[in-house]
């Protein structure tokens, strides 16, 4: 079970920003709203607002996409492309890196083939065409 995010990046920045801002407005205005405001009153507003920013920060945990999936879960089924021919054992590629593959049934797949990852042992992927020759 996947949580959407409370905030979206852009109104947690902007959310943050205004309170940092108002606290330390809060506490650089202290000396000279003295005559006017106890500067312990502006100081408890400025911790207030700081804590503010704090807690958005706490409740925006989940700012990553949560369909990010790493390790093999985020690998079976990714789409690359053959980089050495596999016949049965090649190299493929997926997105920036380089893999071992064997060929899922023992066919020769040719470089500049695209292939889909089945299974994975180890450090080596099991690979067959993305569509059928």
């Amino acid at each position: 079970m996947t949580t959407a995010p409370i905030y979206t990046r852009k109104q947690f920045i902007l959310i943050f920003s205004l309170t940092m801002i108002l606290g330390f407005a809060a506490l650089y205005a202290a000396p000279f709203v003295g005559k006017y405001i106890d500067s312990t009153t502006l100081r408890l507003a400025a911790m207030i607002l700081a804590s503010i920013g704090l807690i958005v920060i706490a409740s925006s945990k989940p700012l990553r996409n949560p369909n990010v999936f790493l390790g093999s879960e985020g690998t079976l089924d990714r789409i690359g492309s053959v980089v050495e021919t596999c016949n049965p054992n090649g190299t493929v590629r997926l997105g920036t890196e380089l893999w071992n593959a064997t060929s899922l049934n023992g066919e020769l797949i040719p470089a500049g083939e695209a292939v889909i990852v089945r299974k994975i042992d180890g450090l080596c992927l099991f690979v067959e065409r993305s569509s059928p020759a």
